[in-house]
């Protein structure tokens, strides 16, 4: 036993020895230079010949213009969706049915008032007076377009009903007039009517400020009790709305042109709006009418990059990063051209349009060219 601790210690020493040694040997051996740190040197950049554009670039978001909902004042006692709604992304034109409830047609026409009332002959305002506004911008012919609802306006709603292939509406089947209803009013009106007289209920019309438009939500189903608002309606071109710092608000203007970003890589181009201030800045937005549907689908809420460009270069010009200018004792602008034997010169220059981190240069004492190398960093 005490032979192999023995054995074990003289094995050690001489490991150490010989480990001793060789260190010694590599101190004392003269180097190569390969484990030099590598020589330092300026950091460069490339002069380059093109053209630059100085640009505002801001986000917006894309949503199709002026959403409205559908209002529909159903005195239906069992307000079922019985004939399915327009989808999202079709379009709704004036006089067209958008969807029907308890067997009966919700019409869509252009007005500023909600329908409020059962029209009927003997009624007069100016709900009646929109109305025949509506009728006249669809070729339908209510007599003499004024504020009374008479003979020849139940005729054009019979016309209007016929054209939609549902039975026209008369006195006798749409029952009471709603709670609400100024008695003067329903009593020269629907309920005063003759049971075959055609009138309108109010529950068949829905006014909206401007048509055609488009389908931006139908949450309306095909058997189910209608919602509070079965169907969002939005104008029929998408609009990308901005916000803008007081500094682009100084630079920008409406009738300006941008660039939208299209996700997937496309671009599109537009026109700024009006610029109107806010209280942390300031507001616009682009619209963009003739858009595919393709573009309307990848655009639609979206958050997107809007460019709008500002001044550019005359054609393609010398340009170097701003980090390589600096300016001497007496304010001339300067650069530092490095040549290929890693000598270096100042080349004086006059300074340009700034863009996109590079400024255009113009010699003025030196030689600076297309491909040369400037310093911008040590």
């Amino acid at each position: 036993m005490r032979r192999f601790r023995s054995l074990l210690l003289i094995t050690a020493g001489s490991l150490a020895c010989a480990g001793l040694g060789y260190a010694a040997a590599l101190t004392m051996a003269p180097s190569t230079g390969r484990d030099a740190p590598p020589p330092t040197g300026p950091v460069t950049a490339a002069v380059e010949l093109r053209k630059i554009t100085s640009a505002v670039v801001v986000r917006g978001d894309a949503n199709f213009s002026d959403p409205v909902p559908l209002v529909v004042r159903t005195t239906a006692p069992l307000p079922i969706v019985t004939a399915a709604p327009r989808h999202r992304g079709a379009t709704v034109r004036a006089g067209e049915v958008v969807l029907e409830v308890a067997g009966r047609p919700v019409i869509a026409l252009t007005g500023a008032l909600p329908a409020y009332r059962d029209l009927a002959p003997g009624d007069v305002g100016p709900d009646v007076a929109q109305f025949e506004q509506a009728l006249t911008r669809i070729g339908l012919d209510p007599g003499e377009v004024d504020d009374e609802f008479t003979t020849y306006t139940s005729a054009a709603v019979a016309d209007l009903y016929e054209r939609l292939g549902y039975p026209a509406p008369t006195a006798g089947t749409i029952g009471s007039a709603p709670d609400g209803a100024a008695g003067e009013e329903a009593a020269t009106g629907a309920a005063a009517a003759d049971a075959d007289e055609v009138v309108l209920p109010m529950s068949e019309v829905t006014y909206v400020p401007s048509l055609p438009r488009r389908v931006d939500r139908a949450p309306a189903r095909l058997g189910k009790p209608l919602p509070r608002a079965p169907m969002l309606l939005s104008g029929s071109e998408l609009v990308v709305s901005i916000g803008l710092t007081t500094a682009d608000q100084e630079v920008l203007e409406a009738g300006m042109p941008v660039v939208i970003d299209v996700p997937g890589g496309a671009e599109v181009r537009g026109r700024l709006g009006a610029v109107t201030g806010t209280e942390t800045g300031a507001r616009t937005s682009v619209r963009l009418p003739g858009l595919t549907d393709r573009q309307q689908r990848a655009l639609q809420g979206a958050n997107v990059k809007v460019t709008v460009p500002l001044e550019s270069t005359r054609g393609k010009v010398l340009v170097v990063p701003l980090a390589a200018l600096s300016t001497d004792a007496a304010g001339t602008a300067r650069v530092v051209r490095v040549d290929r034997d890693g000598s270096t010169s100042t080349v004086r220059v006059e300074v340009g349009l700034s863009a996109e981190g590079y400024v255009e240069v113009r010699v003025v004492d030196g030689e600076l060219a297309d491909g040369d190398r400037v310093v911008v960093g040590e």
